[in-house]
């Protein structure tokens, strides 16, 4: 078993995957430890569509791309439809994993949220003041899935990009609210092998109060 924080260095960003098959047994387990992630008052707020179907797989990509392609006819007055165009392939590339796991998650709201919001308090500002409870919930699950895939000798990359068709994707997998896509995780063998990204002096990002 590889240390945890060997792991982590080396972790990164994989957007480049060889065709070879990802076993259902490896699949499961990354999910697994995803859910090991503390959530918020523990609702586990989480759900996961893994596939490995490439047809299926290409359809959600050509809708991510049909998607991006309408927003930059649509921003074209606007001049930044070259913008948009250039973003296309960041959204795109899980077309080529053998595998993708579609994270979806459901609204969360605390005890406090809900009493106070009985109060007429503003449910925006209250999720502004206690930190995106669900949000938060849902990156760590992400992070372990991230790390899990690392682990296993895989690589993904953590893609919210493909969002921008969050309706037209979710009317494809049939995900009905409350329920909606937090991120897609392509996976698959890595096919390049990036370097670490620089990262802020650790002075800069940490204070220390003795």
């Amino acid at each position: 078993m590889r240390d945890f924080f060997d792991v982590v260095e080396a972790r990164h960003s994989i957007r480049k995957f060889k065709p070879d098959a990802i076993p259902l047994a490896d699949l499961k387990e990354i999910v697994r430890v995803g859910t090991l992630a503390p959530s918020a008052s523990n609702k586990q707020m989480w759900k996961f569509i893994v596939i490995t179907n490439r047809d299926v797989i290409k359809e959600l990509c050509d809708i991510v791309t049909a998607k991006y392609e309408a927003l930059a006819l649509e921003t074209q007055p606007y001049g930044i439809d070259g913008l948009v165009r250039s973003m296309k392939p960041y959204a795109t590339f899980f077309k080529n994993a053998p595998a993708l796991i579609v994270v979806l998650q459901e609204p969360y709201r605390g005890k406090l949220d809900s009493a106070l919001i009985t109060a007429d308090y503003d449910p925006v500002t209250l999720m502004k003041k206690h930190g995106y409870s669900g949000p938060q919930s849902i990156g760590a699950a992400i992070q372990n899935i991230c790390l899990a895939v690392e682990a296993k000798g895989y690589g993904t990359c953590w893609m919210c990009a493909p969002l921008a068709a969050q309706d037209e994707l979710c009317a494809a997998l049939e995900i009905e609210t409350p329920w909606f896509i937090a991120a897609l995780l392509p996976i698959g063998v890595p096919d390049e092998a990036p370097g670490p990204r620089p990262r802020k002096p650790f002075d800069e990002v940490c204070t220390i109060i003795e």
